[in-house]
Formats: C-alpha cells, structure tokens, sequence
C-alpha cells in the first residue's frame, strides 16, 4: 500500500521533476504488484502532465510494455508505434522497434525469420535450410 501512496505522491505533486521518466519505467515492472489499471493511470498522468519528452517517451514504451504482458498486442503496438513516431530521438523509440519486430515477427505460430550463422565445425548455415524440420534454436554466449 505505502508503494501505492509513493506513486500518487510523485504523480501528484512532482509530475513536473526530471526523474518522472524513471518513475515511468519503473511501473512497467509494477503493474503485476500495483495492479495493471493503477499503472495504466499513472503512467497516461505521466504522458499527459509531465514536460519532459523523456519522462512521455518512457511512459508510452511503459504502456507499451504494460499492455503487452498482459496479451494486449494491438494496444501495445499502437503505443510504441506512437512513441516511435512522436519521439524517435528517444533511446526509448529504438527500444520500442525491437518491441515492434517482436510483435510483428516472433509470436508463437509464426514462421521464424531467417538468419544465417556458423555450426561448431565452422560450416555455413540457414535458418531456412531446415524449413519443414522440427529445429531447435538454442542461443547462447558469455555475456
């Protein structure tokens, strides 16, 4: 509950602060605790109250993020659509494209975009040499 009271306090009377865009991002990561509507609400306060184009870029790709965890694909793609067209210098716009090329290229059902990469014995392959074959693509590194 006290982390409830927090966000309305700074949504309230410090909308106009520069660390708003923080606050944005954090209630992405929030809305399973907080609850998705009370995130909704705050974060759009955000969009519509705060100055900053950092503090609304952050709180469309937070709405973005929002509504797509929570299966609301076509909303969630008018939001970083939005972000990307309205604030494309952001680093949150580029974030947004990867989100978009999820949206629109990687859900389950589709078919996997093709990419080119190098086996263990150092022979050249395709993702799409393998079409009608059950693949498994496991990525991993050091990183």
């Amino acid at each position: 509950q006290a982390a409830r009271y927090a966000i309305v306090d700074l949504t309230d009377s410090y909308l106009e602060s520069e660390p708003m865009a923080r606050v944005a991002g954090r209630l992405s990561n929030l809305a399973g605790v907080l609850g998705e509507r009370f995130c909704i609400e705050h974060l759009n306060a955000i969009l519509d109250g705060a100055p900053g184009d950092d503090a609304k870029a952050a709180a469309l790709m937070a709405l973005g993020e929002v509504h797509s965890a929570s299966g609301k694909s076509d909303v969630a793609r008018d939001y970083f659509l939005r972000l990307k067209d309205e604030f494309a210098a952001t680093d949150a716009a580029a974030r947004a494209a990867g989100w978009l090329f999820e949206l629109e290229h990687l859900q389950v059902g589709m078919i996997a975009p093709d990419f080119e990469a190098v086996d263990q014995a150092g022979e050249r392959f395709k993702l799409s040499d393998y079409r009608g074959k059950v693949t498994v693509v496991d990525f991993w590194g050091f990183w």
